[in-house]
């Protein structure tokens, strides 16, 4: 079955009664926290088959619609969603779906009982991937962050966690071998891609090795650390500490390797209480991002330059989407364009005033990865549903 070359918007789950169904969210899509969506429908006379009863179904070429790049208006100055490269389906999934680019040109995608599956992105085929591994103890001791997953992008290898373990998949030959990693009682891993890959406890920052999980170097944090990432080489890291009931988060410590002793920091505006944040850095380490409850701010660590830096916008479209226990993810390109994964939707960031969008998606989105080197956008739905998108920046502005 042939996946890719379809230059195709995303399709109506199976099983709705519609050949296909392009969804868009608006600027008055979400109301007081819920998920809501305008949906336009363009249903064409002919009706598709049924995709086979097997674990997971592929696209054939032509089949979907075209895509948001495709209509009028979609100029190049206003980049976005570009052709559609890859598409498949797992029918069946214990949900809470993570998915990322890994090394060889593949796409890798974890589910919430750490199953993973691989397909490559040269001829849209599937590789062999890894069953769940065994539920972990309850640990009252221990807050659930859910599953976790960081890809290398270097060897075929996946790091993925669950409760107080940290499972190292890698795989070769048609299969894979495993070694793993106890976890402290905070101790969570890093949900960041790259060379390397790293967790965090509330002092600071292990970066480890993909080979064996052995820490590589360490980057001590600030008091009651309770966010980081780090960039593609695993070279610098970036962390900020969590909210408390008398103050919020709203300051954010950047290290590097070859200085650890001397971090750059900067301050961000947030709530005065309660408030924490979200951070995302580009690829090279050179820009980190930042989003709290006040605002988005772009900044390049070693000079302290301000790249970009906005308040956050309505109460409705940005700070309710910020609160409760919904997944982010923050993408920071090297020239300082952003997107903001939240509740299960995918905004590219603008820096004037009503310039952010939301990007066009079929259903509820449970996770972004991105390829900085290709310009590729990876989305994986709550049905299942994994796409990959050619990626097309905006023109700067001038």
């Amino acid at each position: 079955m042939e996946a890719k070359g379809s230059d195709a918007a995303p399709e109506e789950e199976p099983g709705e009664g519609k050949e296909s169904q392009r969804i868009t969210a608006g600027r008055d899509a979400f109301v007081a926290g819920r998920d809501q969506f305008v949906i336009n429908v363009n249903v064409p006379q002919a009706t598709q088959d049924e995709p086979s009863q097997s674990q997971l179904s592929q696209s054939q070429p032509g089949q979907s619609e075209p895509g948001p790049s495709d209509e009028p208006g979609a100029g190049a100055d206003a980049g976005g969603l570009g052709k559609h490269l890859f598409t498949a389906r797992l029918l069946t999934h214990s949900s809470q779906l993570s998915v990322a680019f890994g090394a060889n040109n593949t796409l890798v995608v974890a589910e919430k009982d750490t199953t993973v599956h691989r397909w490559s992105l040269d001829d849209g085929t599937p590789l062999n991937g890894a069953p769940a591994s065994p539920a972990p103890r309850f640990n009252v001791m221990r807050v659930d962050v859910g599953t976790r997953m960081a890809a290398s992008t270097t060897v075929p290898a996946v790091a993925v966690s669950r409760g107080a373990r940290v499972t190292l998949l890698h795989f070769g030959g048609g299969g894979y071998r495993t070694a793993t990693i106890e976890l402290g009682t905070n101790e969570c891993l890093v949900p960041a891609d790259g060379a390397r890959f790293a967790t965090y406890d509330g002092r600071g920052v292990a970066v480890r090795d993909f080979a064996d999980g052995s820490v590589i170097w360490r980057a001590p944090g600030p008091r009651g650390l309770a966010t980081a990432t780090i960039d593609g080489q695993g070279k610098t890291v970036a962390m900020a500490g969590g909210p408390n009931l008398l103050a919020g988060s709203n300051k954010v410590v950047v290290v590097a390797e070859d200085d650890p002793r001397h971090p750059f920091d900067f301050p961000f505006a947030n709530l005065p209480v309660a408030a924490g944040c979200h951070l995302g850095m580009s690829p090279d380490g050179e820009l980190v991002a930042c989003v709290s409850f006040r605002e988005i701010v772009v900044i390049r660590p070693r000079t302290g330059e301000i790249v970009h830096r906005r308040p956050l916008g309505s109460l409705r479209e940005d700070v309710m989407a910020s609160l409760g226990t919904r997944p982010h993810r923050l993408i920071c390109s090297p020239r300082g364009d952003v997107l903001w994964y939240r509740g299960h939707r995918i905004v590219d960031v603008g820096w004037s005033r009503d310039a952010s969008r939301y990007l066009p998606q079929a259903g509820l989105c449970d996770d972004i990865a991105f390829d900085h080197e290709h310009s590729r956008l990876a989305t994986v739905s709550e049905s299942g549903r994994v796409d990959v998108w050619e990626w097309r920046s905006r023109a700067p502005a001038r």
